[in-house]
């Protein structure tokens, strides 16, 4: 699940900066100031945890036991699926996205977890522990960088 977050949070902030959607109006009496995460579409929350439940849910399908197999990918979709139906649900439900947003979120996410799953997963096995360490490194001090960016703007 580790891939599917450090592919996330940088595709979030590439898609808002490229996209630069106006969020409702109802979100500006809630939150002032800007940040990375400015624009509207897609939904961080609703990329993330669809993405999370897609590696999941295909990480105990095609991982697990088959004596237990079914049971435990029916657990893993009532539990991450729903949970994550909810969230982008939520995100329109307070006025901090548009349906489209929330949408497009999920469905990015969706396919950030496919590819993981399918792809990356087995090249990240392949990976010394070494070069696991400077990937996570890279995307800390990427978020560092543009926190500190981003707080640079404010003042």
């Amino acid at each position: 699940m580790l891939p599917t977050m450090l592919i996330t949070l940088p595709m979030n902030i590439l898609m808002k900066k490229t996209f630069k959607m106006k969020r409702p109006k109802s979100y500006y009496g809630i939150v002032k100031g800007s940040s990375m995460f400015e624009g509207s579409f897609p939904s961080f929350h609703s990329q993330f945890s669809a993405g999370e439940a897609t590696t999941f849910i295909l990480g105990i399908a095609l991982f697990s036991s088959e004596r237990i197999r079914f049971v435990a990918t029916l657990f893993a979709i009532v539990i991450a699926g729903v949970l994550s139906v909810l969230i982008a649900i939520s995100r329109v439900a307070i006025g901090m996205h548009h349906i489209a947003d929330a949408i497009g979120g999920f469905l990015l996410g969706v396919l950030i977890g496919f590819c993981v799953v399918y792809g990356i997963a087995k090249l990240w096995e392949t990976i010394p522990i070494l070069w696991h360490l400077s990937i996570i490194a890279t995307f800390v001090a990427f978020v560092f960088i543009l926190s500190d960016r981003q707080r640079r703007l404010r003042a």
